[in-house]
């Protein structure tokens, strides 16, 4: 391999290497994203549970 093949491959390789990290960072935001979005949904669906039960056994005193 000469040189000039040398700095071909590297030259090629590093952009493939720098878009697979950026897909893997995107991957990695929009999973703790998801998550995070999950998270508050279950607490708030909890929150509104626990006011319903509170609000049935209100009525049934």
């Amino acid at each position: 391999m000469s040189g000039s093949e040398a700095i071909i491959k590297n030259g090629f390789s590093l952009p493939i290497t720098l878009f697979i990290l950026f897909i893997t960072l995107l991957i990695l935001t929009s999973m703790v994203t998801l998550f995070s979005r999950q998270m508050e949904f279950e607490h708030r669906w909890q929150m509104d549970y626990k006011q319903q039960i509170q609000i049935s056994n209100k009525n049934t005193r």
